[in-house]
């Protein structure tokens, strides 16, 4: 299965939104991270100073009363107690980070610390302080949500009586994918991404009239220079492509030309070729240069319409094409020639009709001349209208398929027109119908004979 989008704007589109979510990824991941830090680091100094003070507090409170005023100092994230002994475990200096706030305690508390003071970190914690006291104004008064984590310190400092106060802290860890901040983030993010997107849909976009340019010269309808504009690489393209559609121009007009000058120089030495022989006194003489004369013109008429200059001369019409074909049916079946038309839905299409019916006259005299009969129908198919076309005959050798549907290629090695053309019917079909942009393609059938399939593109809805 093809993970990657299929047209150049997706696989853009898709980079650029990988590359954008990865940055902001990245600055976003470094941007907590630096958060974290520093909130750790605030709430520390807050708790070593609320400490401070309360030890000031302490000293100038007896000793019969200090247990009550810690008690009665205790927030939810700050509880204070006075015990017999540290609850705090000694050591840690081991640690960078324990050790410099290590020392920068002992130096905060020293004027107040009958002793060094002791400080253990510990990356969980419980939800606060059971003795809880909102004091309004004052640090760690709130109680945070229940989904909050929190990360904890614990300081023991030993007090001129003996006893030791411990204060037992808890940090709120916030929830940093429901912080607010983000939301901008989000919001650049997008803004980013719908610039880039309005700019790339815009350049993609020259690209695709080119594309459709290009279609348009492969069915003969080129002419129409495109507007040289865009980054210079696209510029590029779209001048070559120019200079590429007026050279192919003025080949086809030039080929034109010369095929019809051609067929006006020849049909005059023929036209003379037939009256002279009406004065020829020996018939079956006079009858073989007319024969050969009345050749040469069929050869120079399928000549020019394999030149396909009436196909490509031919404004194309918006036409029902069971209709185009059934008329052409209904002809050839006025003239007692086995041919049937298969009941078939009403397919619009655009097309010229005059050279899709001569594609399809071609083909229909091809199932009669090799399978003595032929029967015709139209289908649709996604993105295309199908015309068919079966006879009964022998069919044609499966390596031979892709072969007869050239230029002057024919089964019988004979050359006689009379048994079996010049070689060019199927390759005027064909070329009908890539001017078209369709195509034709042959198949035997299992059960015997040939059907010949001629494509053509729906219009676009």
């Amino acid at each position: 299965m093809r993970l990657a989008p299929r047209t150049l704007f997706g696989r853009v589109s898709l980079f650029l939104l990988l590359a954008v979510v990865v940055a902001q990824g990245g600055s976003v991941a470094d941007f907590l991270i630096s958060d974290h830090a520093a909130h750790m680091g605030i709430v520390r100094s807050q708790v070593f100073e609320q400490t401070e003070a309360t030890l000031r507090l302490l000293r100038a409170t007896p000793p019969a009363l200090r247990a009550g005023v810690a008690d009665q100092l205790s927030l939810f994230t700050l509880c204070y107690s006075l015990d017999a002994a540290p609850r705090a475990h000694p050591g840690g200096e081991e640690d960078e980070e324990a050790g410099h706030l290590q020392e920068r305690l002992r130096n905060l508390l020293a004027p107040y610390a009958a002793g060094p003071p002791r400080l253990e970190l510990r990356d969980q914690a419980d939800h606060g302080c059971d003795r809880y006291r909102a004091v309004s104004g004052l640090p760690f008064s709130g109680r945070p949500d229940h989904h909050h984590r929190f990360s904890g310190l614990l300081l023991s400092v030993p007090l001129e009586d003996g006893r030791w106060l411990n204060a037992d802290g808890r940090i709120v860890i916030p929830s940093y994918w429901e912080m607010a901040p983000l939301l901008p983030v989000l919001g650049m993010v997008l803004a980013v991404l719908l610039t880039a997107f309005f700019i790339l849909a815009r350049e993609t976009g020259t690209l695709r009239r080119l594309a459709e340019a290009a279609e348009r010269l492969g069915r003969g309808d080129g002419g129409t220079r495109l507007e040289e504009s865009g980054p210079a690489e696209v510029v590029s393209l779209i001048r070559a492509f120019n200079t590429m559609q007026d050279r192919i121009t003025r080949f086809m007009q030039d080929r034109t030309r010369l095929l019809a000058a051609i067929s006006h120089d020849l049909r005059t030495p023929l036209t003379s070729l037939r009256l002279k022989a009406e004065l020829i006194e020996d018939e079956e003489v006079a009858a073989q240069i007319t024969a050969t004369a009345e050749e040469m013109e069929a050869i120079v008429r399928s000549t020019l319409d394999f030149a396909g200059a009436d196909a490509l001369n031919e404004a194309p019409r918006v036409m029902d094409l069971a209709s185009v074909v059934e008329s052409l049916v209904d002809d050839m079946a006025e003239l007692d020639l086995p041919v049937i038309f298969q009941p078939s839905p009403r397919i619009a299409v655009s097309c010229r009709p005059v050279a899709l019916r001569r594609a399809v006259r071609n083909l229909l005299e091809n199932a009669l001349r090799y399978g003595g009969c032929a029967r015709v129908c139209c289908r649709r198919e996604p993105g295309q209208a199908v015309i068919e076309i079966a006879d009964d005959g022998p069919g044609i050798p499966p390596a031979l398929l892709d072969e007869v549907v050239k230029p002057f290629v024919r089964l019988e090695a004979s050359r006689n027109a009379a048994t079996g053309g010049i070689g060019l019917g199927l390759a005027i079909a064909r070329t009908v119908l890539l001017a078209h942009g369709g195509d034709l393609r042959l198949e035997n059938r299992p059960e015997g004979g040939l059907t010949a399939r001629l494509i053509l593109p729906l219009p676009a809805a």
